[in-house]
Order: structure tokens, then C-alpha cells, then sequence
């Protein structure tokens, strides 16, 4: 009986080991069939330039999209970076990187010294994500296209020299292609399809699906083969540390069919296709949600091509220690610009709390709510290796963070009191303290006339009388900021109101008697003199009142316009 049994079950199970054989031989045929080019040459846009991000501008998103690109040593798996000609912001945003000391434009004698002072308290400091910058520099695996300026860079080339891809910025909640009328880059990526016979209905669909299923498995690379006619196959990669942040977390990569590359180029081999969040898909979305995101998109588009040229080049998947050092590299990045100037000069939390402690040392628990980690092991391990910020651990077992060498919080500037734009440009000039107008020193005329609210110094321009210097040239709270009291009005300063108060006596008088004003030869003792205002023995009663009004009406004038600018100041 137990014999029967033993060689009935060998033989139930050899035809289950024969389709097993079978299933193994089929996916190794189609995989044969499937020969994948490795990409040598990774197109790269200013992602995420047109989020219209508060306080962000194209340098910092060059900046945060450099520092995810290059975030791990290059290998020979990684492409040679080439990107994109935006009025060369890549190319300054890597020199600055580089050489984070150099003064991006030269400080003028006309600045110095608080313009220096602020430059050189600056330099060196803000290195929040750095990575191996020197060896993908030194190996040449960083380019950048250079146009005239108006000039653009088209997603593909018509003739590349080796194996190139390119990345598609797209949309976070349809992840599609756009549209017929989409303007800038997807709407060079729809003609560029359009044109080598792609059907861009489908990618939507298959962009969804490598979402689902890359999401299901974070930080692999998922694949789907022939998802669509003219796709050779499709991987998608997906990375928590972009954040919560719906369409965002994952990059997708489409290998084209041969004869169906676009520029009719089959070295046009590839499109990957990645989502940056912006302020009109997602709501709550901060400067710091916001560059920590597109700084972990650049390292999942990085590592997204590393593992899918290792595949096409028959080499082994990466290893759990080599993911476990990537992820470790994302988290100190993180908490690197947490703790940064960039951040701290707009985040109120931070700034309070490292001045309120003592040393500026931080309780990790802190970081850990931002970070969604739940361990402190796991911040302690991946911050053992920063150069921007240092650890401790107490008695009691608790982890402090500080900056590296209790560096000071940098310097907030009130907004309140910066000042306004000059009509000249007063940092070639001098002070912007200083109350010249520089419209009359130029060019001897003012056009704004009386209502002025500078100085008006200088010989004025032939033909054109000059006219006096207002008597408030500026409010002390634009000059000195709103926190600054007026001063106390002095015997010199009540004068003048009490002339004009005589003026209108006398200006009352002469309208009373119908005479003339003989007997007054000038100004009050005190009172300045004026050219707009004549004397009272030239003029009729009326005149005289005439006169006294429109004085009156200067003043209000100027005021009006102090306050003007101090609600503008305020808004700002």
C-alpha cells in the first residue's frame, strides 16, 4: 500500500514538474526575445520649474534636482547626465555646488560692508545633500546643453551618439500625456511620439498600472512587457521619501519598439516619465515639502536607470545592504535641510527651537514626526555619515541632532523693513538709506514733481525751475523699520506749522480789508523760505490763501504717500 502510494504520487507529480519546465523555458525564450539597450545618456529637464512654489525659485529646483541625481557614487550602470539649456540655471546651480564659497556675482564697493559681511557669513554652510559632487564631475558624467539665449533643448535628438533617454515632466493626477495644445515640455514629448507613430492614449493606462504595482513594492523596480504597441517594455520604481504626495512617488521607463524611436533615431531608445509636485495639485504643500521631494524624485530617477541597465546588461539586481545605504542617504538628506539655512531662514519651528535650546541641540524626536520613521536607530545610522549635522547620545539613552559646530542660526530679514526699489539703481549709487532723487541729480528734472518723496539735490535741468525739498522726505518707519517711534517734535520743527498758521491770520485779514500785503516783507522768523510760495507783498488776499492751500495740500500729499508705501511695505 505504501508502495502504491510512493509511485502513484511520482507519478502525479511529473507532469506538474513538466509544466513547470515548460513555463521556465517560455520566459526564458521571451526574455531572450526581448533584447533591452542599456541607456547610456539621461536627458534631464528643469522638473518641477514651473510649480510656482512661494519663496522657491530655478535655482533652488536645479539645486534639489542635482543634488538627487548625483546623491550616489557613479558606477558603470549610471548615464552620463546631459541637461537642458533654462538659461543655463543648471550650470550655475552645479558651479555653486561645487564651490559653494564662490560669490555668484561680485560684490560692489557700494554694498560693502554689510553686503560682504552677509555674503561671507554664507559661504560654505548650506551643503544640505551632497553627495559624491567631485567624482561625477571628474569623470565627466555631468554636461550641459548650451543656446542662444531664447533657446530650448528638444527631448531627442535627431542623431545621438550613443543610447540616450530622456525625462518627460508630467502631470501628478492623470499621469498622461497632456493634450494637442499642451505648451513647453509635454507638448514636445506628444509631437516627438506623435511624429515616430505612438499611440498616446495607452500611456495613461500604463502609467497607472506601473503606479499600482510599484507602489505595492517600494524602492524595487517592477516590470510589464509589450504593455502597449510600440513599447518594447515598461518598468516603474517607487520611493516613500518623495512623501505623501499623490502621482509623485513614481518613475516609470519606456523602452520603445524598434521603429518606433522618436526622431527617427533607434538610438532614441527610452522616455522616463516623472511627476513634481506643485501648489494647484497639492494643496498643503510647503518650500520644504516641496525641494525635499524633488530632491528624492532625482535620486529615484537616478536609481530607476542604474537598476534597469543592470538588467539589460545581464548583471545581479542590487542588494538589500545597497538599497538599506540608499535609503540611508535619502534620510540624512531630509533632515540635512531641516536643519539648513535655506529652511531656517522661512521655518519658524526649527529657528525657535535651536535658539530656545541650549547648544542648539535638538531632540530627535522631533525629526522623527517629519520623517515618519519610527525608530531612533535608524536617524542615528543614517546621520553617523553627515557633514552638515552632528549627534549625541545621552545617559538616559535619548539622541540629540544639532548643526555641525552649533553654527548660528542665519540672519532674517524683516520684510517690514527692506526697502522698496529705488527709481535708480541705488546699490551702484550709494546707501539705499540715502534720500537723494536720483532722477533729479541725473537728469535735472523729476517727474514726479512736488509729490517727490526724495531730496531733490543738484543743479536743475534748463528751463525747469527747481522745486523745494519736501519737509518729510521719508517716514522714519520705512527708513528705520515699523518698530521705530517718531521722534519727539522739537522747537525747530513746530515753527514752520506756526508760520503757515500766521500766513492764513494775515492771508484772512487782507481778504477782510480788500488791501494788499505791504507791510509784510517775509517768512515768519524760523520758517524756511520757499520758491513756490511768494511773498505776501506781491500778492492779493486771495493769492495769498491760494497759496497757504495748496502748501497744505503737499503735505498731505506726502503723507499720503508714506503711507502708501507702508501698506505696500506691510503686503509685501
Amino acid at each position: 500500500s505504501i508502495c502504491h502510494r510512493s509511485e502513484q504520487w511520482e507519478l502525479n507529480t511529473i507532469p506538474f514538474s513538466g509544466v513547470m519546465a515548460t513555463a521556465a523555458a517560455e520566459v526564458m525564450a521571451r526574455e531572450a526575445a526581448l533584447v533591452l539597450p542599456q541607456i547610456r545618456r539621461l536627458r534631464v529637464p528643469l522638473l518641477g520649474g514651473d510649480s510656482f512654489q512661494p519663496g522657491v525659485g530655478k535655482a533652488d529646483v536645479a539645486g534639489a534636482l542635482l543634488r538627487g541625481l548625483t546623491a550616489d557614487r557613479p558606477g558603470i550602470s549610471d548615464p552620463v547626465l546631459d541637461l537642458v539649456f533654462d538659461y543655463g540655471v543648471f550650470e550655475r546651480a552645479w558651479r555653486t555646488l561645487l564651490d559653494p564659497g564662490s560669490d555668484p556675482e561680485p560684490i560692489l564697493e557700494a554694498e560693502a560692508p554689510e553686503a560682504a559681511m552677509v555674503a561671507t557669513a554664507g559661504r560654505g554652510v548650506d551643503n544640505w545633500g551632497i553627495g559624491a559632487l567631485n567624482a561625477w564631475d571628474s569623470e565627466g558624467r555631468v554636461r550641459f546643453d548650451r543656446q542662444n539665449p531664447g533657446g530650448s533643448t528638444l527631448p531627442y535628438d535627431a542623431d545621438p551618439a550613443e543610447a540616450c533617454a530622456s525625462l518627460c515632466a508630467g502631470n501628478p493626477f492623470k499621469l498622461n500625456m497632456g493634450h494637442k495644445r499642451s505648451p513647453g515640455i509635454i507638448g514636445a514629448f506628444r509631437d516627438a511620439l506623435s511624429t515616430a507613430g505612438q499611440d498616446l492614449t495607452v500611456y495613461e493606462r500604463t502609467h497607472q498600472d506601473l503606479h499600482a504595482a510599484a507602489e505595492a513594492r517600494p524602492r524595487e523596480l517592477v516590470r510589464m512587457d509589450r504593455p502597449c504597441p510600440g513599447v518594447l517594455a515598461a518598468f516603474g520604481r517607487f520611493s516613500p521619501e518623495v512623501g505623501e504626495l499623490y502621482g509623485c512617488g513614481c518613475v516609470c521607463l519606456t523602452v520603445f519598439e524598434q521603429g518606433s524611436q522618436p526622431s527617427g533615431s533607434p538610438l532614441n531608445v527610452a522616455m522616463l516619465y516623472a511627476s513634481a509636485p506643485n501648489s494647484r495639485a497639492h494643496r498643503t504643500l510647503s518650500p520644504a515639502t516641496f525641494l525635499c521631494a524633488l530632491r528624492s524624485i532625482g535620486s529615484n530617477v537616478a536609481r530607476t536607470v542604474r537598476e534597469y541597465n543592470r538588467i539589460a546588461g545581464a548583471q545581479a539586481a542590487p542588494e538589500s545592504w545597497e538599497r538599506t545605504m540608499w535609503w540611508e542617504v535619502d534620510l540624512r538628506a531630509q533632515v540635512e535641510y531641516y536643519l539648513s539655512d535655506r529652511n531656517l531662514l522661512t521655518d519658524a519651528f526649527f529657528r525657535d527651537k535651536i535658539i530656545a535650546e541650549e547648544e542648539g541641540w535638538l531632540d530627535m524626536e522631533l525629526l522623527k514626526g517629519c520623517q515618519g520613521t519610527t525608530l531612533q536607530a535608524e536617524l542615528l545610522g543614517a546621520l553617523s555619515a553627515s557633514k552638515c549635522v552632528e549627534t549625541k547620545v545621552n545617559e538616559d539613552g535619548r539622541v540629540f541632532v544639532r548643526r555641525m559646530g552649533a553654527r548660528p542660526v542665519p540672519m532674517k530679514e524683516n520684510p517690514l523693513t527692506t526697502k522698496m526699489k529705488r527709481k535708480y539703481a541705488e546699490w551702484r549709487r550709494g546707501s539705499s538709506d540715502d534720500p537723494t532723487c536720483w532722477d533729479f541729480a541725473t537728469r535735472g528734472v523729476c517727474p514726479r514733481g512736488a509729490a517727490c518723496m526724495y531730496v531733490h539735490v543738484g543743479t536743475p535741468k534748463a528751463g525747469t525751475a527747481a522745486l523745494p525739498p519736501p519737509e518729510k522726505v521719508l517716514n522714519p518707519a520705512v527708513l528705520n523699520g515699523p518698530d521705530t517711534a517718531e521722534p519727539p517734535v522739537t522747537k525747530s520743527e513746530s515753527e514752520p506749522q506756526a508760520g503757515v498758521e500766521a500766513a492764513s491770520k494775515i492771508a484772512a485779514e487782507l481778504t477782510a480789508n480788500g488791501g494788499t500785503a505791504a507791510s509784510v516783507a517775509g517768512p515768519a522768523d524760523g520758517q524756511e523760505s520757499s520758491e513756490n510760495v511768494r511773498p505776501f507783498s506781491e500778492v492779493s488776499g486771495g493769492d495769498a490763501t491760494e497759496d497757504v492751500t495748496k502748501h497744505r495740500r503737499l503735505e498731505e500729499s506726502a503723507q499720503a504717500s508714506d503711507n502708501t508705501r507702508l501698506a505696500e511695505e506691510k503686503e509685501k
